[in-house]
C-alpha cells in the first residue's frame, strides 16, 4: 500500500447559496422594484428588519404564518418601537405577502388579517423634520420681493425659537 503525501493537498471552499434564500431575495427585490423614493426606502427597511428577525428564528419568508407576524409585532413592542412604526412595518409585510400571493410565490397571504396597533391620528412629532425645515427656508428665501426682506428674517427668527 502506497503512502499518500497530504502535505501538497489543497482545500477549495465552495460557497453554496441556498436556493430558498435566493428566491427570497428575488421576491423582495421584485416587490421593491415597484416603488421609489421614500416608500421604497421605508419598505426596504421594514423588510430588512423582518428578514433578519426571520433568519434569527430560522424561518423562511415563504413559510411564515400569521402567528409569526404577531410575534414579530410583539418583538417590536419589546424593542420599544412606537405603535405607528409597528403598524407601518406590518403594513409593509401585508403588501409584500399580497404581492407574493398575486405572483403565485405563496398560496395564502399570512398577513391578510393581521392585527395592527391603533395609531393616534394626531402626530406626536414636535416641530419640523430636517427636510420640512429646509423647504420652509427655501420658500422664505423665494418669497415675493414686494414682501420685503423682513419676510425671510421673520421665518429665520421662528426657526431659532
Amino acid at each position: 500500500m502506497a503512502a499518500h503525501n497530504y502535505a501538497n493537498t489543497s482545500v477549495e471552499m465552495v460557497v453554496y447559496d441556498d436556493p430558498l434564500h435566493v428566491s427570497e431575495r428575488v421576491a423582495v427585490a421584485a416587490f421593491l422594484a415597484g416603488y421609489s423614493g421614500g416608500t421604497r426606502t421605508s419598505y426596504t427597511t421594514g423588510l430588512r428588519i423582518f428578514t433578519g428577525w426571520c433568519h434569527e428564528h430560522r424561518l423562511n419568508l415563504f413559510s411564515v404564518k400569521r402567528a409569526h407576524l404577531e410575534l414579530f409585532g410583539r418583538w417590536m413592542e419589546q424593542e420599544g418601537r412606537m405603535a405607528s412604526t409597528i403598524a407601518r412595518r406590518l403594513s409593509t409585510l401585508s403588501s409584500f405577502y399580497k404581492y407574493c400571493q398575486i405572483e403565485d410565490i405563496i398560496a395564502k397571504n399570512p398577513a391578510a388579517n393581521i392585527r395592527r396597533p391603533k395609531v393616534n391620528a394626531e402626530s406626536r412629532t414636535l416641530g419640523l423634520d430636517r427636510n420640512e425645515l429646509g423647504a420652509l427656508l427655501v420658500q422664505a428665501g423665494l418669497g415675493d420681493l414686494r414682501d420685503g426682506p423682513h419676510h425671510a428674517a421673520g421665518v429665520e427668527r421662528l426657526v431659532d425659537l
